[in-house]
């Protein structure tokens, strides 16, 4: 199981295009096996010929950065989620994705989408 650092809790990355602010809420890193398993195309070989990939979405011996998040739009008093993530607690044959254990509604949270009963 892989879970993001506790810091990383209170950090949200955002920024605002046009009238709409993005947040990204992030769930949790994965392993670097999952980068061959969800793009098999993308060996090492393809990875390192692609500078702007370095350093943030992969290191310099051509193996991927991958991480699970979601993103929260507000535009206009309006509150969008596109949830891509994972999920906590869920039964999965991907080892690195089984019983996830993340502090992925509290960092929704801290971005402005606090849990309410509307929401449940």
């Amino acid at each position: 199981m892989y879970a993001s650092p506790a810091d990383e809790t209170t950090t949200i990355p955002s920024w605002t295009v046009g009238d709409v602010t993005v947040h990204r809420i992030d769930e949790v890193p994965l392993p670097p096996a999952t980068g061959p398993w969800l793009l098999p195309d993308a060996t090492t070989d393809v990875v390192k010929q692609q500078d702007w990939l370095r350093p943030d979405f992969a290191d310099h011996d051509g193996i991927l950065r991958i991480d699970s998040h979601s993103f929260a739009f507000v535009l206009g008093g309006l509150r969008i989620l596109v949830d891509t993530g994972i999920g906590n607690g869920k039964e999965r044959a991907n080892p690195a994705w089984h019983n996830l254990r993340t502090e992925f509604l509290d960092r929704l949270t801290a971005a402005g989408f606090p849990r309410t009963p509307s929401t449940w």
